[in-house]
């Protein structure tokens, strides 16, 4: 599985077209094979969590996919809705690595005899 975030900043006067695509994208990528989870993203400026702050031209998809599935991503009808209304486009692709680490960390801990509640300790989670 990989996760895909995409953010745009779209031109104003597709402000309403926008709110639009939040409502009915996430129906839409659902129906797209290999997705496992959908979040649509509004973002702002990153000064504050206040209303203020809000940016109404920032928005963003965050969806998580099989690899096998990743090359048609961009491919996809939602994805290239949101390319023809922004003048600036974003996107990360990101591979899972802290769940690998922390059970190759339990493992050498349970492996070397170090009881369960020293676990806890170093690892943070159970």
């Amino acid at each position: 599985m990989i996760t895909a975030v995409y953010f745009w900043r779209i031109k104003t006067i597709f402000l309403p077209l926008a709110i639009i695509y939040m409502a009915i994208n996430k129906i839409q990528l659902k129906r797209f094979p290999g997705i496992s989870f959908i979040k649509m993203l509004g973002t702002g400026k990153g000064e504050s969590f206040t209303p203020r702050d809000a940016d109404p031209t920032r928005w963003g998809i965050l969806v998580t996919i099989d690899e096998n599935q990743i090359s048609n991503l961009d491919k996809i009808f939602v994805i290239k809705c949101w390319q023809k209304i922004c003048k600036k486009e974003y996107r990360v692709l990101l591979k899972p690595i802290s769940l690998k680490i922390k059970l190759v960390i339990l493992i050498n801990l349970l492996l070397l005899g170090v009881g369960k509640k020293s676990v806890k300790k170093s690892i943070g989670y159970f």
